[in-house]
């Protein structure tokens, strides 16, 4: 069993004998029906991101909070069990940077819909093994895709978590560390209701394949059951 279409291709290649089933990260919590973020006639555009940073993201992450900075209008509001310290080095104390550190998960869908973007930063380079970069899927991206708040993706082309979004056009892709293209998307996409309401509504039908039930539907299946 293998936690993604991603690593089913890689290990396909490497071991052609082997029969490889995949088997989702399952979750059991209520999802959004519609889009369920911020009124869009604000002031303020609040993006949000949830997780921890480590070397598959934190290159892009870094990118974002560069980009960023210079908006007066732009709040990024981090929620992590990270340390709050180290958020606060890279982001240093900023009026429009908010870090929570102690957000549970009973409260977790309501802090993710106190924003206008969900930020998913996916590393274009870094340490870890190519193949990383090329197969991992973020387990907070199910929780984004939940929500009813359209995700700004940030992450290279081709990689597997690019093509899931993409190709399912359920989030806003940034595909280059280009401070013209992340601030032209936010821009471009921050009135126009139809827009946010198809990336939404694509990412909660996206979504319905990662629930408790259906992901053990399908084991039940693979096994026999």
């Amino acid at each position: 069993f293998l936690i993604s279409e991603g690593l089913k291709e890689y290990y396909q290649k490497q071991y052609p004998d082997v029969k490889f089933k995949v088997l989702l990260h399952s979750f059991n919590m209520a999802k959004a029906t519609k889009y369920e973020g911020l009124p869009l006639n604000r002031d303020k555009i609040i993006i949000t991101f949830l997780g921890s940073l480590n070397d598959s993201n934190i290159d892009s992450f870094n990118f974002a909070v560069n980009v960023l900075r210079k908006r007066n209008d732009i709040v990024l509001t981090v929620i992590s069990s990270m340390p709050k310290r180290y958020f606060e080095k890279i982001m240093l104390p900023c009026d429009n940077f908010i870090i929570k550190s102690n957000v549970s998960e009973d409260q977790l869908m309501g802090e993710l819909r106190k924003s206008h973007f969900l930020l998913l930063p996916h590393g274009f380079n870094g340490k870890l093994n190519a193949i990383e970069y090329q197969t991992i899927f973020p387990t907070r991206t199910i929780q984004y895709l939940f929500s009813g708040v359209p995700i700004l993706a940030i992450l290279p082309c081709g990689c597997y978590l690019h093509r899931v979004l993409y190709n399912g056009n359920c989030a806003f892709c940034v595909v280059q560390e280009s401070e013209d293209d992340l601030l032209k998307i936010i821009d471009s996409n921050m009135n126009k209701k139809d827009a946010i309401d198809l990336v939404v509504n694509n990412a909660i039908n996206i979504s319905d394949q990662f629930l408790t039930t259906n992901v053990l539907y399908v084991f039940k299946k693979i096994m026999g059951l």
